[in-house]
């Protein structure tokens, strides 16, 4: 069963501010993401916050590449990923 998604005022901003097609690229990355956060995401690291686990991603529309950092915890009810931040991907050698 997956996770549900939760969003902070925060990431909710953050994905509001892409266009609407874009949103819903974000959106069902982060429904993939509930289906399997422990095998699609890594422990933190710099330069992104302590104690969160990232779920790195890229969606394309019109040509156009977004590689983004979701920034999560599991709440405490093992039902629900929280995701506390959405960032631009900062260019590293690990793989998205």
């Amino acid at each position: 069963m997956p996770y549900r998604v939760r969003l902070t005022q925060a990431a909710d901003d953050r994905i509001g501010k892409y266009s609407y097609d874009v949103q819903n690229l974000i959106l069902d990355e982060l429904e993939r993401l509930a289906t399997n956060p422990t095998s699609l995401s890594d422990p933190s690291h710099f330069p992104y916050p302590p104690d969160y686990q990232l779920f790195k991603f890229k969606v394309e529309f019109a040509g156009a590449d977004y590689r983004l950092v979701a920034c999560f915890k599991y709440a405490a009810n093992e039902n629900e990923i929280w995701i506390f931040e959405l960032e631009d991907q900062i260019e590293d050698d690990r793989p998205a």
